[in-house]
């Protein structure tokens, strides 16, 4: 049996024999959830090494396609084999920094984080596979930049700042190549690559990895 009593300006109860401040308990609550928050966002899972890693497999890709200057099609197969190992590798560091910092705490965010950047990812896929044979192919580098920075700026709700600062850049990016459609290989060398070794190295400096 329960019955509640103010004492001392102070709601209180008594359960099972015992007196209970309920501000206080509320006050405890409020605290761990504000440590929980800050371990949260002063540890991010999304692995800056991985960021890192993509970000040179990126480099190659565009140094693969400078030889095919004027060979559109053939550039963008550089980048579309460089995007598979370059995805595989930035998850699996990714998953291995959760798993290292452990706990529930740091997979939730990892979780919500690719539940936000998958759907624009498949986005810009089916776009890749409609504009492929038309003659809007040219807009394919800015069209993935594009994806890929609201992808990122959106999942970064469930990170740190300095990926929702990536996926800002990746949108001004994508805008740069539809203005500047002749300069996209080496726009998409600046974002995939630059932007993901200096925000990567951001991450792994700054942020647990």
């Amino acid at each position: 049996m329960q019955r509640k009593v103010v004492c001392k300006n102070l709601l209180v109860r008594y359960h099972d024999g015992m007196l209970v401040n309920i501000q206080q308990q509320a006050e405890q609550n409020l605290d761990y959830i504000r440590a929980a928050m800050a371990r949260v966002e002063g540890a991010s899972s999304v692995s800056g090494l991985g960021g890192m890693l993509m970000g040179l497999i990126a480099l190659g890709a565009c140094a693969a396609a400078l030889p095919y200057q004027g060979n559109l099609q053939q550039q963008l197969w550089c980048w579309l084999m460089a995007a598979v190992p370059a995805v595989l590798l930035g998850s699996a560091a990714s998953l291995r920094k959760a798993q290292r910092q452990s706990g529930q705490l740091q997979w939730d965010p990892l979780r919500r984080f690719f539940v936000c950047l998958l759907p624009n990812v498949a986005a810009a896929a089916v776009v890749t596979v409609v504009l492929w044979p038309d003659a809007q192919q040219a807009r394919l580098p800015a069209l993935w930049m594009l994806f890929y920075g609201c992808g990122v700026l959106a999942a970064g709700a469930y990170a740190v700042q300095p990926v929702r600062l990536m996926g800002l850049c990746f949108i001004l990016t994508g805008v740069a190549a539809l203005l500047l459609p002749d300069w996209s290989n080496l726009l998409l060398g600046f974002s995939f690559g630059g932007l993901h070794l200096i925000f990567g190295g951001w991450l792994y400096r700054k942020h647990g990895g």
